[in-house]
């Protein structure tokens, strides 16, 4: 196939999106009637792109099939005669909620058992519902905050002590005595297994005691978060992950299997 082709593509109406962003970029009523979140192009089985070809429409991942070397030129051949990558246009009206994707052993392990066990690609409880991995690229279209991997652990206690000093000096302790990546691991298996009246008592005396912290923002998103998302364990996200705002035209590459 070698020409240009309309397509119609899927929007995911996940609850963090926006009612405006994607409608006013496809030249939609505005606000939409509920949030969108991802527009999705490409084709990945959960919601390929439709092709108009000889006034019908096709999904893409059928004419790839059809003609991989035509579709994908050189790439067809290296990638299985598969798309290798998902372009989203995001738009988010609140935060998005912590992630790390797979790596591409991961990836094929996890697909191949959650089919062995008969998991429906739709289920809510499926982890995997393809075989890749999944390495990110995000360029900004406006300021955008981003959390990208762990901060070094020195940094790290230099925001944890001043709000959860009084209810976790223990395992901050730990943290500052243990080198490597072994402290940080047995910390933040801490914090996702307290039970959860206890993590809730933690992160609202966390965000209480970030209203009296200095200026960096990130105090000012463990506000925001615990707002949103009260007693989340994602609330003390900002302290521990490095936290930046890109400006529109400015890039961000997150490998797989970084939160």
């Amino acid at each position: 196939m070698r020409t240009i082709a309309r397509m119609q593509n899927t929007i995911q109406p996940y609850a963090w999106g926006s009612r405006t962003a994607i409608a006013a970029l496809r030249g939609e009523p505005s606000p939409s009637a509920g949030p969108q979140a991802e527009l999705w192009i490409g084709a990945h089985p959960k919601a390929p792109s439709l092709v108009r070809v000889h006034r019908r429409w096709v999904p893409l991942p059928e004419l790839i099939a059809a003609d991989p070397a035509g579709m994908l030129g050189a790439a067809a051949a290296r990638f299985d005669g598969q798309l290798p990558y998902l372009l989203k246009v995001l738009a988010a009206e609140r935060p998005l909620s912590i992630q790390a994707h797979p790596s591409r052993a991961q990836a094929r392990e996890g697909f191949a058992r959650e089919n062995r066990l008969k998991i429906p690609l739709d289920a809510p409880h499926r982890n995997y519902r393809d075989a890749n991995h999944k390495p990110e690229c995000i360029c900004a279209l406006t300021p955008f905050w981003a959390l990208s991997g762990f901060r070094a652990v020195p940094e790290i206690l230099a925001r944890l002590r001043p709000v959860m000093a009084a209810r976790a000096a223990g395992p901050l302790d730990d943290l500052a005595r243990r080198e490597g990546s072994d402290g940080l691991r047995a910390f933040f298996t801490w914090l996702m297994t307290l039970p959860a009246a206890e993590r809730e008592t933690l992160v609202a005396a966390a965000a209480q005691a970030a209203v009296l912290a200095d200026r960096d923002p990130a105090f000012g998103w463990v506000r925001r978060l615990q707002a949103e998302y009260p007693g989340d364990a994602g609330v003390l996200a900002p302290l521990l992950l490095n936290l930046v705002c890109l400006a529109p035209g400015e890039a961000l590459f997150l490998p797989a299997g970084e939160l």
